[in-house]
């Protein structure tokens, strides 16, 4: 996916990350364009506002049709500034029920799920030693119910790993249906 070359086609979605710095983490915003993603911006070591007002121009410099930002912990006060600031910001927590409730248990298992299915196709991902860690790091597994389930990032810190922000960034792209985002896109155009 480092090697291919596609082109962007379809709403461009932004996914925001956001990161407690103490804990070593990444602030990270990815875009992705149907099966594009251009270059990932990486923060590390900013307060609430401050990636506020990163996020502020990455969104005015990509021009997202959308944009869901994790709305856990610190993510919270950043969502809250960006729809206050009129930006199109969904709050997505990874910890809710996922929607298809049959293959997943939580939101983050859902979405990285729906990472890991759209790897399968041809895909144009940036050439990137961070990101290509973050998505080859975390262990995938079932949960009771035989649903599929990844790691968390606390467990991939006791393995020695970095908690995967690229990869958590790139999954709240898919935290809304292609196929919706395209039905509003077409209603709000006619």
């Amino acid at each position: 996916a480092m090697k291919a070359k596609v082109e962007g086609v379809g709403p461009k979605i932004m996914g925001v990350d956001v990161a407690e710095s103490e804990e070593g983490d990444d602030t990270v915003f990815t875009l992705r364009q149907g099966r594009k993603v251009i270059p990932q911006k990486r923060i590390h070591g900013k307060g609430t506002m401050e990636v506020v007002a990163l996020a502020a121009r990455a969104i005015e410099e990509w021009e997202p049709d959308f944009v869901n930002v994790d709305a856990g912990g610190i993510g919270s006060g950043v969502a809250d500034r960006l729809i206050e600031l009129n930006y199109p910001v969904t709050r997505i927590l990874f910890g809710e029920r996922a929607v298809q409730m049959d293959l997943y248990g939580l939101r983050r298992d859902e979405m990285v799920g729906e990472v890991v299915k759209w790897l399968q196709d041809e895909v144009e991902l940036p050439d990137d030693e961070a990101l290509k860690a973050d998505v080859c790091g975390p262990l995938k597994d079932e949960d009771s119910s035989l649903r599929f389930k990844v790691e968390t990032g606390k467990a991939m810190k006791k393995r020695g790993l970095k908690s995967p922000d690229g990869l958590m960034s790139l999954a709240l792209t898919f935290a809304v249906p292609v196929s919706k985002v395209a039905k509003n896109l077409r209603r709000s155009a006619a």
